[in-house]
This record gives structure tokens, sequence and C-alpha cells, in this order.
């Protein structure tokens, strides 16, 4: 699971570096003024809400019966985390569309800001313990899952 979700932040990362170096260097313009004020407005409005909708659809995910079998509760995990991670992932690459037609990296700094919140929210035993409400032999399972 770490892999699949820092490749997603590696993809976000690159793809905000190559926007900066082609602005940097390249000499393109494809929209003016007024259309990266307004592109400055919608990442403003799609930022806060992909948040929200990526937290809100996570935490709904992860309502399963107490019953469930670790292996069970993981598999819902890794499913939210997936959602959650696309619904982060929207606002990053939406705001390097913006900064390549743009050529304003200004719009690169909303990429950076989900990027840290990757890093703030990315799974780890304890983060998935306290999600998942996970009783105390289930977590004993889950820190050393080669121990019967």
């Amino acid at each position: 699971m770490n892999l699949i979700y820092f490749a997603m932040v590696g993809i976000l990362t690159a793809f905000a570096l190559v926007v900066f170096i082609q602005n940097t260097i390249g000499i393109i313009i494809l929209v003016g003024p007024d259309l990266s004020l307004a592109f400055r407005y919608l990442l403003f409005t799609i930022t806060p809400l992909s948040l929200f909708i990526g937290y809100f659809l996570f935490k709904k995910q992860l309502t399963t019966p107490v019953s469930a079998s670790l292996i069970q509760k993981l598999k819902k995990y890794n499913q939210a985390i997936l959602i959650r991670s696309a619904c982060f992932e929207f606002p990053g690459l939406a705001a390097g569309v913006a900064a390549i037609l743009s050529k304003d990296n200004s719009f690169l700094l909303f990429t950076a800001l989900i990027v840290v919140l990757y890093m703030l929210y990315r799974p780890t035993i304890n983060s998935i313990a306290i999600d998942l409400n996970l009783s105390q032999p289930e977590r004993s399972q889950l820190e050393s899952p080669e121990k019967p």
C-alpha cells in the first residue's frame, strides 16, 4: 500500500517539477491574466472541496462491522486510502495544468500544499489502528504480521 501511495505523490511531484521547468525555460503563454484569475478562484474552490469530499468518503468507507476480520478491515482501508488519495490528488493536478496554461508558477503552491497533506496523512501502523479502531490483538498482529 505504501508503494502505491508514494507513487501517487511521486507522480504529482514530478508533474509539478516538469511544469516549473517548462515555465522557467519555455516561452509559451496559453492564457491571459483574466483566465489565470479564473483558474485561481477555481482552485480556491475545488481544493477545500476535494479535501472535504476525500476525508468524508474515507471515513464513510471505514464503517465496517466490529466482527470483520483484520484482513477484511485492511482491504476496506486500502480502498478508502485510494479514494481519499484520488480526491486529494485532483486539485494538485489541476494546479499543475493551470500553471502550464498560464505560465504562472504560483499555482504550484496548491500542488505543494497537496504533497504536504499527502505526507501528513500517509498510512502508518498507528494511523491504521486508530482509523480502524483495532483491538489490541489486531494491532499486535498488524505490527508483527509474521507471528501467528
